[in-house]
């Protein structure tokens, strides 16, 4: 990452959102019965990725369940069941991971534009089209 000109600063942020990507997965959430309403079950999956993401859980907690959707001037609440709630959660974890893959890619690429002599990067980098 050093020879990308990745600073300490940007490597701990990635470290902090790939770690976030992880820990979505293992936020646990219930449905109540009757109302399909879903709700973060534990407190401690969802501050632990809110910490990383440097969030409030409230925020999170509130995007995942019930979702807000804008019409005209108005914003409207709209409580999801918890099918619906996994789902984005996982959608929210891979839009997480894709954007960290698209930095990294741009910070290869401008490596590989600025440098003239290709030896001094690794030879590892792969990049996908």
């Amino acid at each position: 990452m050093d020879k990308l000109g990745i600073t300490s600063d940007e490597k701990m942020e990635v470290y902090s959102m790939v770690a976030a990507c992880l820990l979505i997965g293992e936020i646990k959430f219930g449905e109540r019965s009757g109302l399909d309403m879903s709700y973060v079950d534990g407190k401690a999956e969802i501050d632990a990725v809110t910490k990383l993401l440097g969030v409030k859980s409230s925020r999170l907690n509130e995007a995942l369940t019930s979702p807000s959707i804008k019409v005209g001037e108005n914003v409207i609440r709209k409580n999801q069941n918890m099918q619906k709630t996994v789902f984005s959660a996982a959608a929210l974890a891979k839009v997480l991971y894709e954007r960290i893959f698209r930095w990294l890619l741009d910070k290869c690429n401008e490596a590989i534009s600025e440098n003239t002599s290709m030896s001094e990067l690794p030879s590892q980098i792969l990049l996908y089209f």
